[in-house]
């Protein structure tokens, strides 16, 4: 009935050999093991109690001011709260500024290319858009293709391209600088 007392010995030991640790016997890891199950149990309970909480408050439509970050330590036991900071702003070009949380979002017709979408984009933003990627497939790749297979890609349907039925999709752009030309990161 310990068979998974076994075979966390066994792994524990093979870890030991290869990091070249001292070895435990199984009476041990037994305890140890024996220890960890009622730890990880009350973590989970008090991290479920504090989001259920955080959870509740964005549900109320609360102000973000009242929202808390939890350090948490059983072992001492500890448990501080803090106000989370604000994302940290990243500057695109002068008047555009924008944070990790940010999405942007474009309606578009269901006859719509990629370069109505990206004509749209460089228009909104002032920023020259490059790359397209949906999910971790490429859709578009400045300077992958010859001139005649960009043009036929620009000028694809966008559905067709991205393979969707539903009438929205996410898509990743990576933008360049319109008067540098570098490559900019921060980009929603």
């Amino acid at each position: 009935s310990n068979f998974h007392i076994d075979f966390i010995y066994a792994m524990s030991n093979l870890r030991s050999e290869n990091y070249v640790l001292e070895q435990m016997d199984w009476i041990n890891i037994k305890l140890k093991a024996g220890r960890i199950v009622p730890a990880l149990s009350t973590t989970t309970s008090v991290i479920a109690a504090l989001q259920t909480i955080e959870l509740t408050k964005l549900l109320l439509n609360k102000e973000t001011e009242t929202m808390r970050n939890a350090f948490l330590n059983l072992a001492i036991p500890y448990l501080a709260l803090a106000e989370p900071a604000p994302p940290e702003k990243v500057s695109l070009r002068e008047g555009l500024q924008v944070t990790l949380w940010d999405i942007w979002e474009e309606q578009l017709s269901s006859s719509s290319t990629l370069k109505d979408l990206l004509d749209g984009l460089e228009k909104k933003y002032k920023l020259k858009p490059r790359d397209v990627i949906q999910k971790k497939k490429p859709i578009f790749i400045h300077g992958m293709n010859s001139r005649e297979d960009q043009a036929k890609i620009l000028n694809s349907n966008l559905k067709q391209l991205m393979n969707i039925e539903e009438k929205e999709g996410e898509l990743t752009v990576t933008f360049v600088s319109n008067e540098t030309g570098k490559a900019l990161s921060g980009v929603p």
